[in-house]
């Protein structure tokens, strides 16, 4: 597999939550790219690259790695481009390209360039901001070449436009995600290191806050040791065994003797369902899924379900030593818990029904057995 695609899955969910950003029908739902948050995320994820510094631009613009660049030719020059990079060609026989064009566009009006790209057809033009910068984000698809651009003013009342190619699928609308939240000016490196002080000031307040909950008893814990040695345990444990999830590295107890897992279709998918477990008669499920948050801390998705209607019995859990949320829908009669992932997005356990008195003693068991494979 080429080095694009060698992107994980993860990393990809992870990217998609910080823009959303998957094709030109999910446009009105991009409004703002922040490189903060990206950043966050390639680092976790291990995707390296550098910034690159266009001078007669005043911008600089995040290259991955896996780009390398290459020469301008006299056409591309002509068409006003400052740089041009592309990737190893991949499996399905495309390359992944960054052009950097600087346009003398007569106006640095961000509102005056999509009024003039939308007059050239270009209708899904729209204004969003970029690292507090504003910018205007459009598509193209022209003879089986698609690809996003992204401009900015400039220096000298110019446009500084940045554009990926392709963005067709999941994994390099990831890496067009990544480059487009990139886009700075030169001097924003003070800027940036002054508001990577503040979200760590941010995180390490939300370990104290954490910190204080635990210490105040406002936490239910559950072990799976306490499970092992809980009365009846030797004849309970037999009937199930853990199951590994690779993908989202962990493991749960499953009373595989009374459920089954179910194939999921690739709408549960698209759903982020990652795993589902049924009895024979279909009265009792237990599902596994991601949950897209935008990459909000365990705190916030907190205070939402708290503010829900339909949610209730919102508590701080730790299980086997993770913190966690667990709650209630009381209408789908169903319980949850949530965790936060290293890619800024929720995992969720849930249950249904949680009424049944003879399940509930089983989603006790499930719950305190989840763990990291």
């Amino acid at each position: 597999m080429k080095k694009m695609l060698a992107l994980s899955m993860a990393a990809v969910m992870a990217l998609s939550s910080c823009a959303v950003f998957a094709g030109e029908e999910t446009i009105a739902e991009v409004t703002d790219f922040d490189w903060a948050e990206t950043k966050k995320v390639l680092d976790e994820a291990d995707i390296s690259g550098d910034y690159v510094s266009f001078d007669e631009a005043g911008m600089k613009v995040w290259i991955p790695d896996l780009y390398e660049e290459t020469e301008l030719t006299d056409e591309d020059i002509q068409n006003e481009y400052i740089g041009w990079y592309v990737s190893e060609e991949q499996e399905d026989g495309d390359y992944g390209q960054i052009g950097i064009g600087l346009y003398d566009m007569g106006t640095d009006s961000i509102d005056e360039y999509i009024e003039g790209l939308k007059e050239a057809g270009y209708d899904s033009a729209e204004h969003v901001t970029v690292n507090g910068m504003d910018g205007a984000l459009h598509f193209i698809n022209e003879d089986g070449y698609d690809a996003v651009m992204l401009g900015v003013a400039g220096k000298d009342g110019r446009i500084f436009e940045v554009s990926v190619h392709p963005v067709s699928t999941e994994e390099y609308s990831a890496v067009a995600t990544a480059i487009i939240s990139s886009i700075q000016r030169e001097d924003a490196s003070e800027e940036a290191s002054a508001q990577s002080d503040d979200e760590s000031a941010d995180e390490e307040a939300e370990a104290q806050s954490d910190s204080d909950s635990e210490e105040s008893g406002d936490v239910t814990e559950y072990n799976w040791e306490d499970v092992e040695s809980m009365d009846g345990a030797d004849e309970i444990l037999p009937y199930g065994e853990f199951i590994t999830l690779d993908e989202i590295n962990c493991k749960v107890w499953v009373p595989v003797k009374a459920m089954q897992e179910v194939s999921l279709s690739d709408e549960e998918k698209e759903d982020g369902s990652v795993a589902c477990f049924v009895t024979e008669d279909e009265e009792d499920a237990f599902r596994i899924q991601y949950v897209d948050a935008s990459g909000m801390t365990l705190e916030k998705y907190k205070d939402i379900l708290e503010n829900m209607d339909d949610a209730s019995e919102v508590e701080d859990v730790i299980i086997n030593g993770v913190q966690g949320v667990a709650y209630v829908v009381k209408d789908q009669d169903s319980c949850h818990v949530a965790f936060t992932t290293d890619y800024g997005y929720i995992l969720e356990f849930s249950w249904a029904p949680a009424s049944n008195e003879d399940y509930a003693a089983l989603i006790a068991i499930m719950m305190s057995s989840i763990q990291e494979a």
